[in-house]
């Protein structure tokens, strides 16, 4: 059996690569390796010695020094078949040097593959942006380096220097639409294989419901403009008349948008999944997730397929909310807010919840979620 090594620039963690990390080490056999950095906090050596706390010094010191052994270990790596997570994590040099030297298949997370902010969303035009694809254009003036902070200059470079290595890789894609789009960037002959996305975050048991005390559309989403919260809070600032909640704090909010927010009718609670988010999907009449950039599988709208009664997303062209919204009964929203509003008004008349819809999409959802071993798909692709 031949042996993988898994690497990842983030750690196991509740973050969106973290959670799929989990569920990726649990699927994995006794012949892969897994590299990810030391994912506890550094602290102050010299805080720590002025404290007199001299045991904890010595234990920072050796976290240090043995805990960059796993960029070493990457940095001589040779000849080895790897899976590869999260680029701008594991360093721009050091992933190229990788690829250079190994047999790499890289799971496609996000878009940085073209675009350097990973997520490609235009900000002038609030909307999916596809301006970099293919290299017809360069990131425009607010563009900027996401999640790390990269240099345009050193980011840009990357991607050419990935585009001149692409025909060396083999690209584990998330959904279909992913797959086109590195096709459309690469050319068709890149090397893509559809693998799917499951972080074994659905229970599988269908959850009681509480309607009367739900909102009338929540967001669901992170605190990023490119998900659509900006979006979202302009459709709530057009519909007075209706409740909405954001599980974010209304003054990050505002920072984000760089604008006060009186209206009443939203409310703002810092929550996540685990701590009350869920029993609010489950009990609001609409849960929203409009992404606004050429989005894969993201586990918010796969928990509100399965726990929300009906979703909303917005239209895309390389989004995997156009891939499934026929086959889940999911309505897109155009990406026009004064047109979403419209369309929002008619589904609040036309409301109502349907068990038996709910309980057959859900079904629906846990066969399509079933994906074959991503290890499995690896060594069968060696062979």
């Amino acid at each position: 059996m031949k042996r993988i090594t898994l690497i990842s620039g983030l750690p196991p963690s509740n973050g969106g690569v973290g959670r799929l990390m989990q569920a990726l080490i649990t699927s994995a056999d006794s012949q892969v390796d897994v590299i990810y950095p030391d994912p506890q906090k550094s602290e102050s050596i010299k805080k720590l010695l002025l404290n007199k706390r001299f045991y904890q010094s010595c234990k920072e010191i050796y976290k240090r020094i043995f805990g960059g052994f796993w960029y070493f270990k990457l940095y001589f790596m040779k000849g080895e078949a790897c899976i590869c997570i999260h680029p701008q994590t594991i360093g721009f040099s050091l992933l190229l040097r990788i690829i250079k030297r190994n047999i790499v298949y890289l799971y496609v997370m996000d878009n940085s593959f073209f675009c350097i902010t990973s997520y490609n969303y235009d900000t002038y035009n609030k909307s999916e942006c596809l301006r970099c694809v293919n290299f017809e254009n360069s990131p425009r003036d607010t563009c900027k380096s996401f999640p790390v902070e990269y240099s345009v200059s050193e980011n840009t470079n990357f991607i050419r220097d990935l585009y001149e290595v692409g025909f060396k890789l083999r690209f584990l894609c998330q959904n279909e639409n992913q797959k086109k789009l590195l096709n459309t960037h690469f050319g068709r002959d890149v090397m893509a294989i559809t693998v799917g996305m499951n972080t074994n975050e659905l229970g599988g048991i269908f959850p009681s419901r509480v309607l009367s005390d739900g909102y009338d559309f929540i967001y669901h989403g992170a605190d990023s403009l490119a998900k659509g919260l900006g979006y979202f809070i302009e459709i709530a600032q057009k519909m007075t008349k209706f409740s909405f909640f954001i599980p974010i704090n209304k003054k990050h909010c505002e920072s984000l948008i760089n604008k006060t927010i009186d209206e009443v009718n939203i409310t703002f609670e810092d929550c996540n999944w685990e701590t009350g988010l869920k029993e609010i999907v489950v009990n609001s009449k609409f849960t929203i997730n409009p992404s606004l950039w050429s989005a894969p599988i993201e586990g918010a709208l796969i928990k509100s397929i399965f726990y929300g009664q009906n979703i909303f997303v917005v239209e895309s062209e390389y989004g995997f909310e156009n891939e499934i919204a026929n086959k889940f009964n999911i309505e897109r929203l155009p990406v026009d807010c004064n047109l979403a509003v419209i369309a929002l008004n008619k589904a609040m008349m036309a409301y109502k919840y349907d068990e038996r819809v709910f309980l057959k999409r859900g079904r629906e959802l846990l066969t399509f979620m079933s994906s074959e071993n991503i290890f499995t798909v690896v060594r069968s692709d060696l062979e």
